[in-house]
């Protein structure tokens, strides 16, 4: 690996330092690190950068305005789809609120301050050897800068929260910043900032967002960045003179479209935004039926359909917020159109213990797959150690 540069080391020297120190600085008051300590940083920061590279040669960029213009392209058309998914599954309200002032505060502490950090993010590549090596370091700097470590612990109460918080925020930083990197490298900050700016404006000044799964969410921010990356690729090699009209003809955006499609779907499916869903059984309650490990696929039913079951049909339903799969035994209907329903395992020597009612009603079981359900399994059996 080559050395660094005194300029680009002095930067990096810069950023440890704060990473470091702002684990003191956070004992003044969050509040005041937010709002004052971290944009005034990141002002010097940006500041530093600048005089550091204002005598160094420019970086030939081949297609920065083609890149540019793909990332706010693929954006938008995300937002679209992000928002459009409320009218299926409705809308919640924002946590923020939104006085003036509080949407002045939040766009300079929140949003102000991307440009400042993938300004920095940009000139510390520009000065740094062209190896992915440091481009790695600059990622990982760059990771620890978004990681809220003052909350950090309360992520560690449970192995429960700790996955949530594992694969709600952290993969996504990672996907992220890894992009942002690659983006930074292509072409400058301008898109990496456009790219961050517009989602965070999103949070910031809207008063509603759909409510969708939080597992959904974090998938389709994994898949923005892989969508977002393919684009950025393409237009690179476009741009490239090292390659033929005949590989570029191979590497046309067109064939990443079956594949985007496929992810997209899939994730869709397990997130069970489709009709239909799959579950991964988690006892062996229904042995002979389906075991542990293996995956049965669940039809969603409406309210309209509560009057079709039937005694024998395998119900999927939620109880003191467990989800259970089991066998109808009985079903006793109400006058008012609520229905109560027995259900029990197959391999259990009595009925559950319990009644289940109209609103703890998912769906019905259609038919199952074996084994594909034990990646689930495992995870569970680790949540609990």
């Amino acid at each position: 690996m080559k050395y660094l540069s005194k300029k680009a080391l002095l930067l990096y020297i810069i950023l440890i330092s704060f990473l470091i120190g702002r684990v003191f600085i956070v004992n003044f008051g969050i509040a005041k690190y937010t709002n004052f300590l971290n944009p005034l940083f990141w002002i010097f920061m940006t500041i530093a950068s600048y005089l550091m590279v204002r005598d160094e040669s420019n970086i030939r960029m081949r297609n920065k305005v083609d890149i540019i213009q793909s990332v706010i392209i693929v954006i938008i058309l995300y937002c679209m789809i992000y928002f459009s998914l409320g009218l299926v599954f409705g809308y919640e309200r924002s946590p923020f609120l939104h006085t003036f002032t509080v949407i002045l505060k939040n766009i300079w502490a929140f949003v102000v301050i991307i440009f400042f950090q993938e300004y920095a993010r940009f000139q510390m590549i520009r000065l740094s050897p062209k190896s992915i090596g440091y481009y790695g370091i600059i990622t990982l700097l760059f990771i620890v800068v978004d990681i809220e470590f003052w909350s950090f612990s309360t992520h560690l109460v449970d192995n429960v929260e700790f996955f949530k918080y594992m694969s709600q925020t952290i993969i996504p930083l990672i996907v992220s910043n890894c992009l942002f990197t690659y983006l930074a490298i292509t072409s400058g900050y301008i898109s990496s900032t456009i790219y961050r700016g517009v989602l965070a404006l999103m949070v910031y000044l809207l008063p509603i967002y759909p409510s969708i799964n939080w597992l959904v969410a974090s998938m389709m921010k994994i898949i923005l960045v892989i969508i977002v990356a393919l684009y950025v690729n393409y237009a690179d090699m476009k741009s490239s003179r090292a390659i033929t009209k005949r590989q570029l003809k191979k590497e046309s955006l067109v064939s990443y479209i079956p594949y985007v499609v496929l992810l997209v779907v899939v994730v869709c499916f397990v997130g069970g935004l489709f009709k239909y869903q799959p579950i991964a059984v988690l006892s062996d309650s229904m042995v002979p039926e389906f075991a542990r490990g293996d995956a049965v696929i669940v039809e969603k039913i409406g309210k309209e359909d509560l009057k079709k079951l039937k005694k024998g049909t395998i119900l999927y339903f939620s109880k003191d917020g467990k989800l259970i799969i089991h066998r109808i035994v009985s079903i006793k209907e109400e006058s008012n159109g609520k229905i109560e329903v027995t259900t029990k395992g197959d391999n259990n020597n009595s009925n559950d213990n319990w009644v289940v009612t109209n609103d703890e009603i998912i769906g019905v079981g259609k038919f199952m797959i074996p084994y594909v359900g034990y990646p689930s399994v495992i995870v569970n059996e680790l949540l609990k150690k």
